[in-house]
């Protein structure tokens, strides 16, 4: 399994992308089931090996505004989910049949008779309501955006129903998440911000963009994604533990080793797209997934594009077996919203 960060990958237009991406995405599976388990500075705040730069958990303001452009949504990215049905999940998906055995982690597409090609799973755009979450702000909170009631999202036909849009109330970041469930976002001043979709009773914690380490026996289930606006350590603080070019970057500026410089050996990391990389904590381990260490692996992807005024994205999906579809749509879905950011 490679940790480069910032070697060709699948570029929007590739004839090959999904089956490359799925290729690559296979071989994750059989590294994570090989292993089972802060710099402190006046530029950076972290806890434990997170790198989110809100000032406070409930001290926020405006976001930096969003870019149209967007990687190719039929970037296939292949999450398998398998484990115990979650005591925590309180809307579980009404189409899907929990599995047993290994939580989330990349899967293997079908492969027809006579190809060599991976087949990827017909994807089609879809309205899905959009909701609107209850959104703090590190300055005096300006009026929400009027927004609209639905979003056009490109998914499997097959989940379609299971997922709902998830927006803060500037519409300046959109996550897809279980129908049903509840959500918060927050928007700091320094241009930072963050969607968390989880369900309705489970406890979420002040500062879940910035530290959210699960106990290995926790069934906390959570679909998260963080922006770490145009701050130069805020981004590269988030990107270095997976991207090369973010440590050297990192390193060059401060002297001193990049915070989460040391990524757990179970940790499994590919590159998908230039600019993207995709990465599977397996149960137990908590490692870049927010929140990960619990009962379900943490699935995420992250970007990091040297140069780019927009910082860096990060999205993770900690579900059960019994939601793979889902997850696998929200992490396309954020890849081509957030892809090229």
């Amino acid at each position: 399994m490679t940790r480069d960060g910032d070697g060709p990958g699948v570029e929007p237009g590739d004839s090959d992308a999904n089956g490359a991406v799925s290729a690559r995405l296979a071989a994750m599976a059989d590294f994570a089931e090989a292993h089972v388990p802060s710099v402190s500075g006046d530029t950076v705040r972290r806890a434990s090996r997170r790198r989110f730069s809100l000032p406070g958990p409930r001290i926020l303001a405006v976001a930096a505004c969003v870019a149209a452009a967007a990687i190719a949504a039929a970037l296939i990215v292949n999450t398998q989910l398998a484990s115990h049905p979650p005591t925590a999940l309180q809307h579980p998906p009404a189409s899907t049949v929990p599995k047993q055995g290994r939580a989330i982690a990349p899967s293997r597409t079908s492969i027809p008779s006579g190809s060599s090609t991976p087949a990827s799973p017909a994807t089609v755009p879809t309205s899905l309501p959009l909701v609107v979450c209850p959104t703090s702000f590190g300055m005096p909170s300006p009026a929400p955006v009027p927004l609209p009631a639905s979003k056009t999202v490109t998914v499997l036909a097959s989940v379609a129903g299971e997922l709902e849009v998830y927006s803060n109330d500037q519409g300046t970041m959109m996550v897809l998440g279980p129908r049903g469930w509840a959500c918060a976002a927050m928007i700091a001043a320094d241009g930072s911000g963050g969607v968390v979709v989880h369900p309705a009773g489970e406890s979420v914690p002040a500062g879940w963009a910035d530290d959210w380490g699960l106990t290995p026996t926790s069934g906390d289930v959570a679909v998260v994604g963080v922006e770490q606006g145009p701050c130069f350590s805020c981004t590269t603080g988030q990107a270095c533990p997976l991207f090369p070019a973010a440590d050297t970057a990192w390193v060059a500026a401060y002297g001193r080793p990049c915070p989460g410089a040391t990524k757990p050996a179970s940790e499994a990391v590919d590159q998908i797209a230039s600019g993207v990389v995709a990465f599977e904590d397996p149960p137990g381990l908590t490692g870049d997934g927010i929140p990960s260490g619990g009962t379900y692996a943490a699935n995420g992807v992250m970007t990091y594009h040297p140069g780019n005024p927009n910082g860096s994205y990060l999205e993770t999906c900690t579900l059960p077996g019994s939601a793979k579809a889902e997850c696998t749509a929200t992490l396309n879905n954020f890849i081509a919203d957030y892809g090229n950011r």
